[in-house]
């Protein structure tokens, strides 16, 4: 049997320099910078095309690529940026894609399963 002397057990003592260290490093491993960045011409690009001339995301992309700006933004980040309200357009402005998202129906009974009034 092996006894342990409790003298030597280990003490763990709060020290608030670690402890701010510690959250600092933490602080600098919070994802990547966004791709849009500071490029307000693209931005104001994206949401001139959605508000005036209605474009999709699908065909913004596109537009990107063929105006051979300097940044590249696939669609899906185009969306994204939408719903975490970093363009200054909303779900509404689209002509397409105004919808709910995982909007959750009720299923209704089945007259089979319904309990009888009788």
């Amino acid at each position: 049997m092996h006894v342990v002397d409790i003298k030597y057990l280990p003490v763990w003592k709060y020290c608030a320099e670690v402890a701010q260290r510690k959250n600092e490093e933490n602080e600098t491993a919070k994802g990547t910078n966004l791709k849009i960045g500071n490029d307000m011409k693209l931005a104001n690009f994206i949401e001139k095309e959605i508000k005036e001339e209605k474009s999709s995301p699908e065909v913004i992309e596109y537009k990107i690529k063929q105006a051979k700006f300097e940044t590249t933004l696939c669609f899906k980040t185009i969306y994204n940026y939408i719903d975490k309200e970093i363009l200054e357009v909303k779900r509404k402005d689209l002509t397409c894609g105004n919808y709910n998202k995982k909007e959750k129906f009720k299923k209704e009974e089945s007259e089979f399963l319904k309990p009888n009034k009788d």
